[in-house]
């Protein structure tokens, strides 16, 4: 990794938590947010520096990351049993909960009003992922479990044992994923669920990836319906293959995606007494109301213009961050500049964890450029 390369990424990891560092360190006041701001990055350098001019051998960092992987999992599953749900002023959770209990209740479920006042902008494949957790009695769950699916395809996909660990410590010291645990997002996880199948897809089948053409077409529809902007990594992993496959597994593919699409809007329509109340209640307006149309637009069709440049796992996951990056601060600029820092920070003018949909992905990036001689591929 070049020096250059190196310091935008750390760049782009530690300003992604200053921010909300700075936004919650200012309500409390037993230790200065200066300090905070520049203990963080100390911190994840010392680890840094520790961790890759240590002598340890990778049995024994084996046995350190799995100790890490189990204690953090058990934590997050004790952090969503005492944190009083209630008491968030954060309502992804409920929305979620309330569009899950709407279907079983065979109600419109975005129609239905969160603990907040809010209403779901919950995608179909995002409230089936959800199905499980709330079938456990915790939607917060899915955080536990998204993490374990992360350190899993870490510890699958990367060869350096050094570099595992500390990919999985950027991820266990990451403020922004303590915010995502504790006020039981799911946006964080969301990004953590696709990244993690469009690593361990391209894996297994590197540049043909059009293969089980079935399960890939659910799959990946399932992935699209949880928050639109899933499809720039999908496009970046599967359209060059996709037109390069053969006809059968184009019609497989295309079939398999349509029928998924329509069961995953059926479930969440079915029970939607008119278009004039889809028209007024529909989780596409939520999604999209960040940046305008147009730029939405561009920010969709440039990936499958790049989709032909992936040669590899390592620039089919820097096309990744590159394009989900681009938006999200674009996003950010442009609240910045029509309500200032103070209205982002103290009335949440723009919601930063918006940058949770690039973390997983950039977590990623930096570990396969530390080595990508020893990088599966």
């Amino acid at each position: 990794m070049s020096k250059i390369e190196k310091t935008v990424l750390f760049t782009i990891y530690f300003g992604i938590n200053s921010l909300f560092i700075y936004k919650y360190g200012l309500r409390q006041n037993y230790i200065p947010v200066l300090l905070l701001l520049l203990a963080f990055p100390a911190l994840i350098l010392t680890i840094y520096y520790s961790i890759f001019k240590s002598k340890l051998k990778p049995s024994q960092i084996k046995i350190i990351y799995i100790t890490i992987a189990s204690i953090f999992f058990i934590f997050t599953i004790f952090l969503n049993f005492i944190v009083d749900v209630n008491s968030l002023n954060v309502d992804r959770w409920s929305a979620m909960e309330i569009s899950i209990t709407s279907i079983f209740k065979n109600i419109y479920p975005y129609s239905a009003v969160d603990h907040l006042g809010g209403k779901s902008s919950n995608l179909p494949g995002l409230i089936v992922i959800g199905i499980p957790f709330y079938l456990m009695g915790n939607i917060g769950l899915l955080q536990s479990f998204s993490f374990l699916l992360f350190a899993y395809t870490i510890y699958k996909t990367i060869n350096n044992a050094k570099a595992k660990l500390f990919g999985l410590l950027l991820l266990v010291l990451s403020v922004s994923f303590w915010w995502e645990i504790y006020v039981k997002s799911d946006l964080i996880s969301n990004f953590i669920i696709l990244v993690s199948f469009v690593i361990l897809w391209y894996y297994k089948y590197k540049n043909e990836t059009i293969t089980k053409p079935w399960l890939l077409g659910s799959l990946s529809s399932l992935l699209f319906f949880t928050r639109l902007v899933a499809i720039i990594p999908l496009t970046l992993l599967l359209f060059k293959t996709f037109l390069k496959s053969n006809y059968k597994k184009k019609l497989i593919f295309i079939t398999s995606s349509i029928i998924t699409i329509i069961l995953l809007s059926l479930l969440v329509l079915k029970d939607c007494p008119n278009y004039e109340v889809f028209k007024e209640n529909n989780p596409f307006s939520l999604q999209n109301r960040q940046l305008p149309f147009v730029l939405s637009l561009i920010f969709i069709i440039v990936p499958f213009y790049y989709s032909h440049k992936v040669t590899s796992l390592s620039n089919l996951i820097k096309f990744s961050v590159i394009f989900l990056f681009i938006p999200v601060i674009t996003s950010f600029i442009i609240s910045l500049i029509n309500y200032g820092l103070n209205d982002i920070i103290y009335n949440s003018a723009f919601d930063l964890s918006y940058f949770n949909i690039v973390m997983p992905f950039l977590i990623f990036y930096i570990i396969v450029k530390f080595d990508e001689k020893q990088f599966k591929t």
